[in-house]
């Protein structure tokens, strides 16, 4: 099965890294200190847009941190707002990152540039998508941020990342704001197929009322209901079900819905796939001689779905 997985942002993976030293402007935005700033600020040898050998300036650490109070001062003081550090990573990008909702509306009313990405192509947007900030995601919206921006490598963009991470109130505003319901990224993910993976059924609903495909596949043939039979979250599969998903759906390898429940052993999901029809004696293409039925009798603590499909089997034999 394909499975949907969440490409992790540049500074996700740096955020730990210890530091260096650096000027003292930079140490005293980072710990917060408002005083400590004014006085640096008040000499001539500051340099307020200096950065640190990753690229970091004082407004960014100040940012990153959450010390609004001293994010003014750099501002006031013509920091630049857009300036990068050596991962692409702005102001904006790290008080998004971090949910500092005074910080990222004090940034946007400064202009700064909402659809500054970082290497990876992760967007301010996309990364407190991510995260759930929805408060941050509204005001980046409504500031203009490019809801359709895509990661580089994995193509993820905001609707999909919020929907696989389980954010039901953050896809909701992104559908407000027309995001694309069957957006996919390059795996042919869908939002729908990432929350059916993950089990988040309010997610799923939301997806379905706004009009998601339920047939959409991935690049290997998996569709929803065959992700979520495979990991067993049984209202989703029932919801999949009652919006006209095909039961029998194989992927390109010829697996069902019923072949994987029943490979990972779900017998409450398998009882309500043979219930609304399920064939038990469909060939799965990489093992060509062995049906459902079979299969799941060579398989060990099995034997209470083997009960679940003899029946079943026993009636397509008639």
């Amino acid at each position: 099965m394909e499975e949907a997985s969440v490409e992790q942002p540049i500074k996700e993976q740096c955020e730990n890294q210890p530091q260096i030293k650096r000027p003292q402007l930079h140490e005293t935005a980072e710990r917060g200190d408002v005083e400590a700033v004014k006085r640096l600020l008040a000499t001539s040898s500051v340099k307020i847009n200096s950065t640190t050998k990753q690229g970091e300036t004082a407004l960014l650490l100040a940012s990153w941190k959450g010390h609004e109070a001293v994010v003014r001062l750099l501002i006031e003081a013509h920091a630049s707002i857009n300036l990068k550090d050596k991962d692409g990573l702005t102001p904006l990008y790290w008080a998004s990152f971090k949910g500092h909702v005074a910080i990222v509306r004090l940034l946007i009313q400064w202009k700064a540039d909402v659809n500054a990405c970082d290497k990876k192509g992760f967007s301010p947007v996309l990364v407190a998508s991510q995260k759930g900030h929805e408060s941050v995601v509204e005001l980046l919206i409504g500031a203009g941020a490019n809801i359709h921006l895509g990661t580089s490598e994995s193509g993820d963009v905001p609707l999909g990342i919020a929907a696989h991470n389980g954010h039901a109130q953050t896809v909701d505003r992104l559908l407000q704001a027309k995001a694309n319901v069957n957006c996919r990224n390059k795996k042919g993910i869908s939002p729908l197929y990432a929350a059916s993976q993950e089990g988040h059924m309010d997610i799923v609903e939301i997806l379905i009322e706004a009009g998601a495909k339920i047939y959409l596949a991935t690049e290997s043939g998996d569709v929803p209901l065959g992700i979520a039979a495979e990991r067993g979250h049984l209202s989703v599969v029932k919801r999949l079900l009652q919006a006209n998903a095909k039961v029998n759906s194989q992927n390109k390898a010829g697996a069902t819905p019923l072949y994987l429940a029943s490979l990972k052993g779900h017998v409450a999901t398998v009882r309500l796939l043979i219930m609304m029809k399920a064939h038990v004696n469909i060939c799965n293409k990489v093992f060509p001689m062995i049906i459902v039925k079979d299969f799941v009798t060579c398989t060990m603590s099995r034997g209470v779905i083997v009960q679940c499909m003899l029946p079943a089997r026993k009636a397509t034999q008639i």
